[in-house]
């Protein structure tokens, strides 16, 4: 944490200092498993790049950020996203973490809004990064537990087409298609759906990624 530090006094780019602020997050996941420190943490370092989430949004707020949302998609599919040209993101990376934060921490509201917000972003910014991957394969997921199946197989259709496009990420490739097979478990038993697993298990296995594997 000392070292993350220095390097966020020291950071000469915008770039430079998310990235540390994004292995803070991570670090305090790793080390205390608190996930709604986490998400506090994670959520005041992306207000400081305009992504103004409060820690707890009244359903006035959900509303509003929800016709946004639905705006800026214009009656396109979710899968739309994933056409834009792929380059590196730090915010992306950043919002991937903050998602697992807010999900594991049952802080679905944030998690809804934090994603309405990042697909705003994307479609502002006109590109992507592998970082979107997993945290549509998140959104799949938790719209299973929200009993939105249709939204949950649009998310996973978006994931699907997307991770043919970033096979070289190994990490976010693997993660998003773990996401994907959760929700599509918890929406049908099939057998076949072993599979994708067991190439999850694969993949973060090569990576060295002991604990991503046995999970």
């Amino acid at each position: 944490r000392v070292a993350i530090d220095e390097v966020v006094r020291n950071a000469k780019t915008p770039d430079e200092k998310l990235n540390a602020y994004t292995h803070r997050v991570m670090c305090l996941m790793s080390e205390t498993s608190d996930y709604g420190k986490g998400a506090e943490i994670g959520l005041e370092i992306l207000s400081k790049y305009g992504f103004d989430i409060p820690q707890s949004p009244t359903k006035t707020v959900m509303a509003k950020e929800d016709m946004k949302y639905k705006i800026a998609l214009r009656n396109r599919p979710i899968s739309c996203l994933t056409t834009l040209p792929i380059q590196d993101d730090s915010v992306l990376a950043l919002c991937q973490q903050l998602n697992i934060c807010a999900m594991y921490s049952g802080k679905m509201d944030v998690m809804k809004l934090l994603n309405w917000k990042i697909i705003q972003y994307v479609l502002k910014r006109g590109s992507i990064s592998s970082d979107l991957a997993p945290i549509l394969g998140a959104c799949a997921l938790v719209h299973v537990k929200l009993n939105d199946v249709k939204r949950s197989n649009e998310f996973a259709t978006a994931v699907q087409a997307l991770n043919l496009r970033i096979r070289d990420d190994k990490k976010n490739y693997a993660t998003a298609g773990m996401c994907v097979c959760l929700a599509m478990c918890l929406l049908q038993n099939f057998r076949s759906l072993t599979d994708p697993f067991l190439q999850s298990y694969k993949d973060f296995k090569l990576m060295g990624e002991v604990e991503m594997s046995l999970n």
